[in-house]
């Protein structure tokens, strides 16, 4: 007889899903989230449902109002703000440590990713990579986890990150 995963294992994978959705701008700021089709669509009971919703509103993806259902958080000034703040930090914190580590193969890989990242069709899985290969050899997993991590959170915003910067090369 097959068992159905229990709300432990299944809730964590619900949310990534989500969160996912929330990051590639499948689900957009401000966005009612209907979580009637939603548990359908991914298709879960709307316990598992309500639960990963819970979870990520903890991590201000997801907005519980009174009487409208949930929405995707907008994204504002400050969470920006605050996120380049932490990954600039975060980021100071280990070039230090990973510098005198890096190869000759390392800078390679560098040199190829900033070609990458020039162009106008870069995506967010090439600047975790650039990250992945600069930061790796300050040999702080925890903190490169947390700087990933920023990286994605950043997805919400990468389109106007993206414009931004190539509107501004144009001034130079």
């Amino acid at each position: 007889m097959k068992h159905a995963p229990d709300n432990q294992t299944l809730v964590p994978g619900v949310a990534e899903a989500i969160r996912d959705q929330i990051f590639r701008g499948n689900l957009r700021a401000g966005e009612v989230l209907h979580q009637t089709e939603l548990a359908r669509d991914l298709g879960v009971s709307p316990v598992p449902l309500r639960e990963a919703l819970r979870r990520l509103e903890s991590e201000g993806l997801v907005t519980f109002l009174p009487y409208r259902g949930t929405i995707v958080t907008p994204v504002t000034a400050s969470e920006v703000h605050e996120i380049h703040i932490a990954s600039v930090a975060l980021e100071v914190a280990l070039l230090g440590y990973a510098i005198p580590r890096l190869t000759e193969r390392d800078f390679q890989k560098l040199y190829e990713l900033c070609d990458e990242l020039a162009q106008e069709n870069t995506t967010p899985e090439r600047v975790a990579r650039f990250y992945q290969v600069l930061l790796r050899p300050a040999a702080m997993p925890t903190i490169l986890q947390a700087i990933e991590g920023l990286v994605w959170r950043s997805l919400r915003f990468f389109p106007l990150i993206q414009t931004v910067r190539h509107q501004s090369r144009g001034l130079h």
